[in-house]
């Protein structure tokens, strides 16, 4: 099976002018008396902002042929798109596909906060800039791909030109299915899922040069969706979010970096592959694959804890008994946590718990294991943050660890 994927590279920086303001936002926002403040430069006394990049990948991985099953960029960016409007940050939203001379900024430094005296006003401008950078997201996706593949690296050097040379802080926030084609990153050639195809990638690219991102905050989100093709197995899907963390944090270092495993809604009516441009394929390792879940409940001694319960070392037992039973050659241990704490605390103690079960495995005999930790997201369990309206199934569903056994064949 195969997926077509594709890739992207360097930035036209478009720079307006004055007298092109109105007419850029009536083009893209529509309402210029809402959304024209956006253009402006911010007042004198409004604290210097810092520069988030929200950049979107539009090869036709990412499209449904027809536009059905095109994934929803715009639904997914909203917790970004209103974290960077909380901060009154800069916010600059561009496209990508397969070459650095169609990377295109499809805005470039609209403001967030224009310096509102009261509560009541701030509060309105940030609902208002929010909405404003949703439908430029909205012009964003339907920019149509130019030329075959995703460079996903590239455009990452081109969003980290931009922001790290803010004095405050940078994010870059890439909606991507992960499926680069272009660069030292290409999966082409290689089988998605293979042992050594992270290792491998990783040492590419150190022999390339990159933007310094390590003052910049990185995500990823929709790893492993393409719109069409073949369905990533949770083994494969971990693969290749695991290679994406690695290539972000060589970048950026483990503590800028967020991989979250969640799921992104597809349209029925959304911006359509282009017959005409064919993206390079993408391949996966053929593997028989065996999830098992490890509800805290039962794992450990209590919630905070990694430290495993009578009942949990029974239960690992018996797993490591079935492992071994039916030949799985790789076993990758994933440890997940809420998004209690900070993203360094949640991490350790999801590697903590990761190793904990990945220890019991060993002494059962079982070969081949590996850990991975991730905080504050797992999959099959809504959206990628924390939120107020989370109910307790919700949080239990993120007090895990799963065992993901698979062989070849």
């Amino acid at each position: 099976m195969e997926i077509h994927r594709a890739t992207v590279v360097l930035a036209a920086v478009m720079v307006f002018g004055a007298s092109m303001i109105s007419g850029c936002a009536k083009e893209i926002l529509g309402d210029t008396d809402q959304c024209g403040w956006l253009y402006e430069k911010p007042e004198s006394d409004v604290p210097e902002a810092g520069q988030t990049a929200i950049l979107i990948d539009v090869s036709n991985s990412t499209r449904g042929k027809d536009g059905k099953g095109s994934l929803n960029y715009r639904e997914a960016l909203k917790d970004e798109i209103s974290d960077a409007a909380e901060a009154g940050d800069t916010v600059s939203i561009g496209v990508f596909d397969g070459s650095a001379a169609t990377f295109q900024w499809i805005e470039n430094g609209l403001i967030t906060n224009r310096g509102a005296a009261t509560p009541d006003n701030k509060n309105t401008d940030k609902k208002t800039s929010e909405e404003c950078l949703g439908k430029v997201v909205d012009k964003a996706m339907a920019t149509p791909p130019r030329t075959p593949g995703s460079d996903i690296l590239g455009a990452l050097d081109i969003a980290g030109e931009k922001v790290t040379g803010a004095d405050h802080h940078g994010r870059i926030v890439l909606a991507t299915d992960g499926y680069a084609t272009v660069g030292c990153a290409s999966l082409t050639g290689v089988d998605i899922g293979d042992a050594d195809v992270v290792e491998r990638i990783s040492q590419r690219c150190k022999h390339d040069p990159h933007a310094d991102l390590s003052k910049t905050n990185v995500v990823l989100l929709g790893v492993g969706l393409a719109a069409e093709g073949q369905v990533p197995s949770s083994s494969q899907l971990y693969s290749l979010a695991g290679l994406w963390e690695r290539l972000c944090a060589d970048l950026a270092g483990p503590d800028n970096c967020t991989v979250p495993l969640m799921s992104i809604r597809r349209s029925d009516s959304g911006p359509a592959a282009d017959p005409k441009i064919t993206d390079p394929p993408v391949r996966f390792r053929k593997e028989t694959t065996e999830t098992y879940k490890l509800e805290l409940g039962t794992l450990f001694k209590d919630p905070n804890s990694f430290q495993v319960s009578s009942a949990g070392q029974q239960q690992i037992s018996q797993i490591a008994s079935q492992i071994k039973t039916s030949g799985m050659d790789r076993v990758l241990v994933h440890g997940y946590t809420e998004a209690e704490a900070t993203p360094s605390e949640n991490r350790q103690l999801a590697q903590w718990r990761a190793d904990a079960v990945r220890a019991i495995l060993v002494r059962e005999g079982v070969t081949g294991v590996t850990t991975v930790a991730h905080e504050g997201t797992a999959p099959q369990c809504g959206q990628a943050r924390r939120t107020q309206e989370d109910d307790e199934k919700t949080r239990q569903c993120r007090r895990r660890v799963d065992i993901v056994a698979t062989t070849a064949g």
